[in-house]
């Protein structure tokens, strides 16, 4: 039963206790309390009740149901005044008269009341007709024509449990009747061409042909969406007062206020303990990884089955709950590193609303390096030539100062200076997104169907490609009959990235390498057009030339995403709350890839002479590689449910499911070179003589049982148990079942009778310990198996290929557990005047798989098996904190969240180092995991005098050690550099601490929402160079002869060995501050809208990755770039967003 019948059980069990003539005396009772409604404006009847209430920007519909929780009063009102019920309102009143809070609630609102004794009926203040109230709806006026009739009948719940107070009328006539005591209600004046509503609070308002019956009864279904207090949960629901476990949920307004193609991009600083990397801004690739408390990737669950989250529309997205602790335990060998579950829209009781939307997003770096310009390139190759070979060298250096001079001028075309970042790179790349949505729905079928389109191009402005995707998705709810519902979801999606031939993400041997290998001494074009300009780019001609698809070919990889799923529900008629669940779901992946290579050749040009020289050439013939591949995925699932309230006092609900996974794949892959030609990008058209194919396929499968009990008393002490059992065909039959428990206790302190007045509304203690499992291994390791080996025999004159074996099977290899141990605090008061939450946990993990090759020799003469001997423990803490409330018209929610983490070995494999130094740098058992090992330097040498003086010997000697080379710190005084002088100079390269910090204003119809994340705690490799070309602070901040900065950021240019080496001049903190989102949105009014039958228009202004401050700030590198990589890698981006989206 639902909580807002609460204060009616009490009669009901007075009316058992005190038999027929008590129930007939508390039935009149109550309906003497109801009384008769004036037509006088204000309230009449019996004397009114004080009340207490107290809520911040809730919406007055969740301030009704406060009321009735905490009064006897009944709300009665129609869909006149539904909307209005949906405008937030900011209360605080102690112990004041029912009138006084009334007037206050509805000032300022189109809404009126009037009060007959317990019963409070709502309406529009310009409605006219008098609203009856009593449990009878009188005759319709003598002019109706048809015959009427009575129909009586009794509203229930799921449990068979009288609905007190329902609302009972006629579709399209004012007035109406509410149920009793009993659930039971009379409703005179009914025509047999009358629709019957059935509506109450927190229930599927229900809609009935009347007909020529005298007698309906109606069981009412609670609404999921009208309930704000839902937590989806592992194979569930929760409600969220009973959660005991740590879960952190995000909304689907928070999902879209920035238009992105990966919603896990906008997870980022909203969900505490989650730590969130964008490394790239590809288009179509730029989605963020997810780790939960600094664990490895976590398990992505979307309508109960795994996938991939890249693949998922955000404006699709219902809401996404993050399961932390041993809530995630329920996904038993594929949860230990946590759960995100996605839940997708569906449909709900409502007018069939068609939403439409389209926004434009521009798109432009956050932080890479300038290039420099071609008088500085020729400087510092000079410079370079004249450090390594001395300022008095007979050499011949690359330019001689006239040209240098001449590169600067810019005025002969035979010495061009082009800038290959402004030549290439643009600001304001495009991103159009257009959807449209059609919901709604009664209490018998409610529907969700959708249709996004989103195109997505690059920074480039050449013919580089882009990103497209059609999403299509269904879901449809039916109530078949009183006990069976069926839920049927289907959806398809295309995904085209549409890219050059080249490599696109980073590295030296990609896109970006060869961007940094183009030289600006070399012009970007020829007079004649049919000549292509050569500009260097590592042998490719230049990144002008492999950045355009027409010129060096394309990539084209395709997925196309089938998913189909049916879920049918019994409720089981004899047993209360017992119901029976299936659960089927085929998806299935089709992904072709196409990379076909065009040949290029390349020209110098005399611009005395009008002569073309070619340089080269960036394959010779055109080549192809194709793939095709699918994969499907089938999940089934049975399951009993069962939820029942006990005495009044025990709740309970219980599951027990069972499920089978069964996965397969294939691969074909085929390439061919030597094209015919290169205007035929098909497979026939190249040498058979350099064909190569290859294939693959996999099956595979996991058996569980799932078992789950939730106990609360008098919602006040609560208890989750959970148990698993995996079965996965990994392992070796006799160690393929994994058992994986979890218990969670929670306490509601505000609940208890010494917090009543303390100002809480909630203070809950939570505990919880849980159980999970990896058996991410890859297949069949437990097993001896053989490849065929690389080398060719010569047999009897036939050359063949013989076998090898893959190494040595372990079938004892068995499941890596995790024990998971959490507690918690969830805490708000004067009803979210201040709110928030914190955590704590510990993880150990056991049985990690590791091979025995450093602790055995190499000569044991095979490939060592994978066994289970490391482990490894993680701890952290999470921080939450808020205050909402309002000012007059300006409501404000601010919070911020902060968390940490970090993870040690207890046992890693590894040597037995004896040595002080071995085990201070080398030995990892006992230590942190993400350690980073390197030199100390202090600064750069400013003389040769102090290199004279030194008292230990550099690597190869001090003879190649100059003014401006990196001083190395002899650490430990033995007089040379070697490795035991390093030390551990820093952290990793994954953030230890996450920060968030929330702000969401609103004044009437104007709302501003922002963001800023931060991350903290990790630190970067940096490369000075991405190439034969120069960043342009390379050239502002290096160490030359005229500065002699010691503290240079760059050291002396082709100087000692020992600059290159690891230390803290470049591997460095990367502490971050984001203004991560920014959302300015206006409501055109209703007032406005309903002349023109609209049901509502939104149109807002977004940025994303707006304001960015780091330390590495002053290279002009992200943070968030690959370490290693920076400036070598495909930028992230930033963006401004124009949308709109209309709803009729």
């Amino acid at each position: 039963m639902q909580m807002y019948k609460t204060k009616f059980e009490i009669f009901r069990c007075l009316c058992k206790a005190s038999g027929r003539i008590g129930q007939l005396t508390i039935a009149s009772a109550l309906l003497l309390s109801v009384g008769t409604v004036y037509a006088s404006e204000g309230t009449v009847g019996a004397q009114s009740i004080n009340v207490s209430l107290n809520i911040s920007n809730g919406t007055m519909k969740s301030a009704i149901e406060k009321i009735e929780r905490s009064s006897n009063y009944i709300f009665v009102y129609n869909d006149d005044v539904k909307a209005d019920l949906s405008r937030h309102v900011s209360l605080r009143m102690e112990n004041r008269n029912i009138d006084d809070v009334m007037t206050q609630m509805l000032s300022g609102t189109n809404l009126s009341y009037r009060r007959a004794g317990r019963q409070i009926t709502l309406y529009t203040k310009s409605e006219k007709t008098r609203i009856e109230a009593p449990s009878r709806r009188t005759t319709p006026a003598p002019q109706q024509k048809s015959a009427t009739h009575t129909v009586k009948g009794k509203i229930v719940d799921a449990k068979n449990e009288p609905i007190i107070g329902a609302t009972v009328s006629i579709n399209g006539q004012k007035g109406g009747v509410v149920t009793d005591i009993n659930g039971e209600y009379t409703l005179d004046g009914v025509s047999s061409k009358d629709i019957i509503r059935y509506s109450y609070i927190g229930m599927k308002t229900q809609t009935v042909s009347a007909g020529a019956r005298s007698v309906i009864n109606i069981t009412m279904q609670s609404d999921v969406n009208d309930l704000s207090d839902v937590v989806v949960v592992g194979y569930g629901t929760q409600r969220k007062e009973s959660l005991t476990g740590s879960i952190s949920t995000v909304t689907a307004k928070d999902l879209t206020t920035t238009p992105q193609v990966s919603a896990t991009n906008m997870l980022t600083g909203r969900v505490p303990g989650l730590i969130t990397v964008q490394q790239y801004g590809i288009p179509g690739g730029d989605n963020a990884s997810l780790s939960i408390r600094g664990f490895d990737n976590a398990l992505v669950i979307v309508d109960g089955v795994e996938r991939d989250a890249r693949y998922i529309d955000p404006n699709t997205i219902e809401s996404i709950s993050v399961l932390k602790d041993a809530a995630s335990a329920i996904y038993g060998s594929r949860a230990g590193n946590g759960v995100v579950l996605i839940t997708t829209k569906r449909g709900r009781t409502s007018k069939p609303i068609i939403t439409a939307s389209a926004t434009l997003t521009l798109q432009s770096v956050t932080a890479m390096p300038k290039t420099v310009s071609a008088g500085q390139y020729a400087e510092l190759r000079n410079e370079e030539f004249y450090n390594a070979n001395g300022a008095n060298t007979t050499k011949t250096p690359p330019f001689t100062k006239e040209q240098v001079q001449k590169y600067y001028d810019g005025t002969d075309p035979q010495y061009p200076n082009t800038n290959w970042y402004d030549l290439i790179i643009r600001s304001g790349a495009p991103m159009q997104q257009y959807s449209a949505s059609l919901r709604g729905g009664n209490e018998r079928f409610s529907y969700y169907s959708y249709f996004g389109y989103t195109k997505q191009e690059s920074i480039f402005k050449t013919n580089f490609g882009n990103y497209q995707r059609y999403a299509f998705k269904t879901n449809l709810d039916a109530q078949v009959t009183d006990r069976i519902r069926l839920q049927l979801s289907i959806s398809h999606d295309v995904d085209d990235r549409n890219y050059p031939s080249t490599n696109v993400y980073s590295g030296e041997a990609s896109l970006w390498g060869y961007f940094w290998q183009t030289l600006p001494n070399y012009p970007a074009s020829f007079p004649n057009p049919d000549y292509h300009s050569y500009a260097g780019g590592g042998g490719t001609g230049g990144v002008h030339l492999v950045a355009d698809r027409d010129i060096t070919g394309y990539s084209q990889s395709k997925n196309y995403l089938t998913d189909l799923s049916g879920t049918l529900t019994y409720d089981f008629k004899y047993v209360k709350g017992l119901n029976f669940k299936a659960f089927l779901n085929y998806a299935k992946a089709d992904y072709p890839t196409k990379i076909f290579h065009k040949p290029v050749t390349f020209y110098t040009y005399n611009y005395s002479n009008d002569v073309y020289t070619q340089q080269g050439s960036y394959y010779t013939k055109a080549a192809l590689e194709q793939t095709q591949g699918y994969s499907q995925v089938i999940t089934t699932q049975f399951s009993l449910n069962y939820e029942q309230i006990i005495a009044k006092l025990h709740r309970v609900k219980a599951m027990c499911l069972y499920e089978q996974v069964d996965t397969k794949s294939n691969n074909l892959s085929a390439s061919r070179r030597d094209f015919v030609t290169a205007s035929i990008d098909q497979m026939f058209a190249g040498s058979t003589a350099t064909s190569a194919n290859n294939g693959s396929a996999n099956e595979n499968g996991r058996e569980s049982w799932v078992g789950r009990l939730n106990y609360s008393f008098a919602d006040k002490y609560l208890m989750e148990l959970i148990l698993r059992a995996d079965a996965s065909a990994h392992f070796a039959p006799g160690h393929r079942w994994g058992w994986f428990p979890g218990v969670m206790v929670g306490w509601r302190v505000e609940q208890e009778n010494f917090m009543r007045h303390t100002g809480f509304d909630m203070l809950k203690l939570r505990a919880s310990y849980g159980q999970m499992g990896n058996d991410a291994i890859g297949d069949f390791q437990y097993l001896s198996g053989y490849k065929i080996y690389a080398m060719s025999y010569l047999l009897g004159g036939t050359s063949s290929n013989g076998l090898v074996s893959t190494g040595l099977a372990n079938p004892n290899m068995t499941w890596e557990k995790m024990h998971l141990y959490n507690i918690g605090l969830d805490f708000s008061w004067r009803n979210r005047k201040i709110y928030g939450s914190a955590e704590a946990f510990y993880r150990k993990r056991e049985g990690i798989l590791a091979r025995r090759n450093t602790s055995l020799p190499s000569s044991f003469g095979a490939t060592l098996p994978l066994e289970n001997l490391n482990s490894q423990s993680s701890r952290g803490w999470e921080l939450e904190l808020g205050t909402a409330d309002h000012i007059g018209e300006f409501y404000y929610d601010v919070k911020a969240n902060l968390s940490g983490s970090r993870a040690k070995w207890i046992h890693y494999e590894e040597p037995d180092y004896t040595d002080p130094d071995q085990i201070r740098l080398s030995k990892n058992s006992g230590k942190w995991v993400d350690r980073t090992v390197g030199y100390v330097s202090d600064g750069l040498f400013t003389s040769q005098e102090q290199i004279d003086n030194l008292t230990y010997t550099y690597p190869g000697g001090n003879g190649n050690l100059r003014p401006g080379d990196l001083i190395i710190v002899d650490r430990n005084k033995d007089g040379q550099i070697d490795w035991r002088d390093q030390a551990i100079i820093g952290k990793g390269t994954v953030p230890h601490y996450m920060m968030g910090f929330n702000i969401s204003l609103r004044y009437k119809d104007f709302d501003l929402t922002m963001l800023f994340q931060g991350a903290f705690g990790f630190y970067k490799r940096l490369i000075f160079s991405g190439g034969e070309n120069y960043y342009s602070f390379v050239y502002e901040k290096r160490w030359t002869t005229e500065n002699n900065d010691p503290n240079a950021l760059i050291p002396r240019l082709s100087g000692a060995t020992t600059n290159g080496y690891i230390t803290q001049n470049n591997f460095v903190k990367s502490d971050y501050l984001r203004l991560k989102n920014l959302n300015f949105g206006y409501n055109i009014p209703k007032k406005l809208l309903s002349k023109i039958k609209i049901e509502s228009i939104r149109v807002n202004v977004s940025a994303y990755n707006l304001l960015t401050f780091c330390g590495l700030n002053k290279y002009n590198f992200d943070p968030e770039s690959p370490s290693g990589e920076t400036g070598r890698s495909y930028p992230l981006n930033k963006t401004i967003s124009f949308g709109i989206e209309v709803s009729f």
